[in-house]
């Protein structure tokens, strides 16, 4: 994740860091291809091409997929060199429709949530299974930090150690502790900020994923 910003400058729009490339054109000659380092329904910050003028303005095919190409007029705002020598350039998009600013917006919002997400961890208490150790690939599949424990120090040591970002607990099988339950009562008293739950060897992986992103 690119996390350089162009400094003094106004955001009207929320901004995320998105997976596209844009290429620019001036008077129907192609001038480059650059990486987007971050995108906003206002404008976006490229990376990685050729030198572009300030103030001057380009037509934009912003390509989010193979399949998704957006055109769009733009126009060099700032353009900035980062500790390592690379160029930053701030464009702002113009005259861009209604239909358009509430598509980036969309994305740029799902792309936020996700980025949020990804900061969660999830504490998976199990007794070195291999239901748990699939469970725990899928969680990892989803872009989420996963810590295991499999005694009660474990599990208290991660709380307190990762309890900020813990979002949900997940005891499967717990072969190490003598009451699953107990414990699931002990961290709804304890963590109530922390969604818990208690998964018995016949519950599918499914229903663990169901419940995270219900969290």
């Amino acid at each position: 994740m690119n996390l350089f910003q162009l400094k003094n400058v106004v955001r009207t729009a929320p901004r995320a860091v998105v997976p596209a490339t844009a290429g620019l054109y001036r008077g129907g000659k192609f001038l480059g291809a650059y990486q987007v380092a971050n995108l906003s329904s206002s404008g976006a910050l490229l990376v990685d091409g050729p030198a572009l003028r300030k103030r001057s303005v380009y037509r934009m095919r912003l390509s989010l997929s193979s399949d998704l190409h957006l055109p769009v007029d733009c126009q060099v705002r700032r353009r900035q060199v980062d500790g390592q020598g690379k160029l930053f350039t701030g464009v702002s998009f113009l005259n861009i429709g209604s239909d358009m600013t509430l598509f980036l917006d969309s994305l740029v919002s799902a792309r936020l949530d996700l980025q949020a997400q990804r900061s969660w961890r999830a504490l998976l208490v199990d007794g070195a299974t291999s239901r748990g150790r699939r469970m725990q690939a899928d969680l990892q599949r989803l872009g989420l930090q996963v810590e295991r424990a499999e005694q009660p120090l474990d599990i208290i040591r991660q709380l307190r150690e990762h309890g900020d970002t813990i979002k949900v607990v997940i005891i499967h099988q717990p072969a190490q502790l003598t009451d699953g339950g107990e414990l699931l009562n002990y961290l709804q008293q304890t963590y109530p900020q922390i969604r818990s739950f208690l998964l018995t060897g016949t519950v599918s992986l499914k229903a663990a994923l169901a419940e995270l992103n219900a969290a």
